[in-house]
């Protein structure tokens, strides 16, 4: 053979020789981003989005597999109290066990900082108020947004509010009332929980509509507000009904007006403030928050077993028979109506800060 002839064999060979490795490089360079890629979408994906064929649905699937600790900012006995305690034994038929933690002080702040500083694994939760977080920062009670440190889960009620007397009192129509408080302007107390809230701008709203003066006196919690009536020591019980049904019921308290667009089922023959010719509409939600950062597969997990012990019969008897209206909504719902709140709540404490 040539020489000549020989060489091109050579290089023909080596030319084919360099291809294959090339090819073979390529190959496995393309297995090893396979498997980066690969690896990649399966750890990580955030906790919140939920999203992806691989999310960590699976991680969460025993969840809970221990006590929850629901923190309800105010003390035993009263609305939030009764309202959380209903609800807990409703989720117990589903298995959870829930420990009911009261954590009152600072209008509630203290138990709400609580749980939104807690570790965010659905072992701590929150019952909270759109309403209470919206005046707490629209009077710079709470110096920060605390709304937007929480995931709501759901909502259970909507509770009207409402001004009852003690049984001894001798005012029997609100009409009588208001007449009274004219002729001792800031000398009758007017008792309620807490201060520079909610409670205190609805008061001093309702008190600005009737063109009268009271002596607005805060409390740790309803209870402590409405011994206070009933032991003579204040004139007004300013509550929800939630919180004077069963005290209205034992003709311990008088119950005067409700401060609903409607009159109440609980009560029908009470008139609403609207009816009496005063503007004045006020009431609460109560559902459960948890931190923000919770993942979205135990937030999902929480607000589906909490809509189950809503729409169980057993839940909805629990709620009326305390006088909690059962009114249910999402977390997405509750987001939107805490912003309509805060705007109100707002605009209220600009007027009465005058």
């Amino acid at each position: 053979m040539k020489r000549s002839e020989q060489n091109e064999k050579r290089e023909s060979a080596a030319k084919r020789s360099r291809s294959m490795k090339a090819a073979s490089w390529l190959l496995c360079l393309v297995l090893i981003l396979s498997c980066v890629a690969g690896c990649s979408a399966t750890s990580g994906s955030g906790t919140n989005s939920g999203s992806g064929a691989n999310s960590n649905t699976d991680a969460y699937a025993d969840y809970p597999n221990g006590p929850i600790t629901l923190i309800v900012p105010f003390g035993a006995g009263g609305e939030h109290d009764l309202v959380a305690r209903a609800m807990v034994a409703c989720m117990s038929k589903q298995g959870f066990q829930i420990v009911v933690q009261n954590m009152e002080g600072s209008s509630g702040i203290i138990g709400t900082m609580e749980a939104i500083n807690s570790k965010p694994d659905g072992y701590t939760i929150l019952m909270s108020s759109p309403e209470v977080l919206a005046s707490q920062f629209a009077t710079g009670t709470a110096k920060e947004p605390l709304h937007a440190q929480l995931l709501y889960l759901g909502n259970f009620v909507y509770d009207a509010g409402m001004i009852c007397v003690s049984k001894n009192s001798p005012y029997n129509t609100l009409e009588e009332l208001v007449a009274a408080a004219k002729e001792k302007p800031g000398e009758m107390n007017w008792a309620s929980v807490g201060s520079n809230g909610k409670n205190q701008l609805d008061a001093l709203s309702t008190m600005k509509a009737m063109d009268v003066e009271f002596n607005y006196v805060p409390y740790e919690n309803a209870a402590k507000s409405r011994a206070a009536v009933m032991g003579g020591h204040a004139v007004v019980y300013h509550s929800y009904v939630s919180g004077a049904k069963a005290s209205i019921e034992a003709g311990e308290l008088k119950p005067l007006a409700v401060a609903s667009e409607e009159r109440v089922s609980f009560f029908p023959e009470v008139p609403t403030l609207k009816e009496l010719g005063y503007d004045c509409i006020f009431g609460l939600t109560r559902g459960w928050d948890a931190p923000f950062d919770i993942p979205k597969e135990i937030a999902d997990k929480l607000s589906g077993a909490m809509k189950t012990a809503f729409d169980s019969e057993e839940g909805q008897k629990a709620l009326k028979d305390m006088g909690a209206n059962p009114y249910w909504m999402t977390g997405d719902e509750m987001m939107e109506y805490g912003k309509e709140q805060y705007e109100i709540y707002a605009e209220m404490f600009k007027i009465l800060d005058k």
